[in-house]
This record gives C-alpha cells, sequence and structure tokens, in this order.
C-alpha cells in the first residue's frame, strides 16, 4: 500500500479516503498453542459481511462525484491519481467499485470486538463487571471488550474501561 501516499513529483497533492467506522464484519483470535511464546491466530475477516463491500463501494463511488465536480476536475490531474483513471473507467457501475476496494483495501488497525461484553448467549465473552463468562478471578480490560468499534481512535476509550476496571476491582460502585 505504500505506492498510495508515494510523492512521485514536486507539488501539491491531496488524499481522499473512505474509511468504514463500523464495520459488520467479524475476525477471530484463538490460541494457537499452550506454548506461550507462539503468537495468537488472528484472523481479522475483512468484507465477510456483504454489507462492508456495499458500503465502501458506494461511498468510493460518492468520491468519485464529488472528485468529478468544480472545483476538484479542474485542479486534479487524472494520470497521478490511484487508481489511475484509465484503470477505472467507469466508477459509476458498482461492480468496479467492487473490485477498487477488493484491491485497494487497507486497514487502520483498531481491532475490538474479540472478546464483547455481551450475554453469552450473543457471542459475549465478558459480563458488565468485565469477568470472562464462566470463569472466575479472571477479567478482560481492553479495547477487545467492545462489541462495536468506536468512530476513530480508541485510545481514549481503553482509557475509560481501564478506569471502569480499577473501580470493579477496587469494589467502587459509580455511585460513590
Amino acid at each position: 500500500m505504500a505506492d498510495l501516499f508515494e510523492k512521485k513529483a514536486d507539488g501539491n497533492y491531496i488524499s481522499i479516503l473512505v474509511s468504514l467506522c463500523h464495520p459488520f464484519s467479524r475476525g477471530s483470535v484463538h490460541i494457537k498453542s499452550s506454548n506461550v511464546d507462539d503468537k495468537p491466530v488472528f484472523d481479522p475477516n475483512y468484507l465477510s459481511h456483504p454489507l462492508d463491500l456495499e458500503i465502501l463501494a458506494r461511498h468510493t463511488q460518492y468520491i468519485e462525484q464529488i472528485v468529478q465536480s468544480e472545483p476538484f476536475r479542474s485542479l486534479l490531474q487524472p494520470e497521478d491519481r490511484i487508481p489511475a483513471v484509465s484503470i477505472t473507467p467507469d466508477l459509476k457501475d458498482p461492480d468496479v467499485a467492487r473490485r477498487i476496494v477488493r484491491d485497494r483495501l487497507f486497514s487502520c488497525f483498531h481491532p475490538a470486538g474479540s472478546c464483547s461484553m455481551m450475554p453469552v448467549e450473543l457471542g459475549g465473552v465478558v459480563d458488565d463487571q468485565l469477568r470472562v463468562h464462566g470463569t472466575s478471578k479472571l477479567r478482560v480490560v481492553d479495547a477487545s471488550i467492545f462489541p462495536l468499534e468506536p468512530r476513530g481512535n480508541i485510545q481514549a476509550t481503553v482509557y475509560a474501561v481501564a478506569e471502569r476496571a480499577a473501580d470493579l476491582i477496587r469494589g467502587n460502585s459509580i455511585a460513590d
């Protein structure tokens, strides 16, 4: 993906990207073995939900409408676009937009939700006290408890979860 941001010549550049803030696709993280040195198996499973691809393709088409409108149209140099206009003659075609999404997809990489705070029946791993269902003395305190990925950077939300976990562990309630 380095070619997306590679400066080809002197001049002014603009990057216009689409982002899927709340993906419906679900990946997985699994323990590979009992050896603590073995990294877990991580499968982000991008675009496994058809709605994710459709949303990104339609956003790509919308961005194309914007850049084909003035003043963008007269300011942008089509031969320097990625993907080049000559490669994608008709972004009005949904199949072309979907192909571009599949070919150019990359992640902002804020994985979350692998240990979602939900009831077990819904696939949850932790309860509202951050305790792992079916265990004792085990809590999860990180972004993996988010059932949905927060929009934007997740750091502040993780801090809030950590503060709440500290209160829970100390035995303080919200009212304290």
